[in-house]
């Protein structure tokens, strides 16, 4: 998998333009945008465009271009009977609905959502 990608990123600015690459093909979170990987990731970039290439950041280069582009789910998959445990077989698609919704939810909504929770669980 490395060996193209070691050639391609031998030189400082190569390396920084295949880290800057990488941060832009990274998703944003949406819960949490002030966290935001893409930014550590041109932060590293640009710290990296006047210094040595180093083994472990092309490590982490690879890494990377791995998770985005799906190599490592494709290699390791995760069973549907690991998605749908048996206790609670909705559990998974419940929690990535509630993940995409809760950050356009208002802050009254978020608080009636929570106690809804709550009143539920008792």
């Amino acid at each position: 998998m490395a060996v193209p990608l070691a050639a391609a990123v031998s030189t400082p600015p190569a390396l920084r333009k295949s880290l800057h690459h990488l941060a832009d093909l990274w998703p944003i979170d949406a819960l949490r945008p002030h966290l935001s990987l893409p930014n550590l990731i041109r932060q590293k970039a640009d710290a990296a465009g006047t210094a040595a290439v180093s083994k472990a950041l092309h490590d982490e280069l690879v890494a990377g271009l791995a998770l985005v582009e799906g190599r490592v789910s494709a290699l390791y998959p995760i069973s549907p009977r690991l998605l749908h445990p048996t206790t609670m077989a909705e559990y998974y698609t419940n929690l990535a609905r509630e993940l995409e919704v809760a950050p356009k939810r208002g802050w009254l909504d978020g608080m009636l959502a929570s106690w809804k929770g709550y009143i539920r669980a008792k």
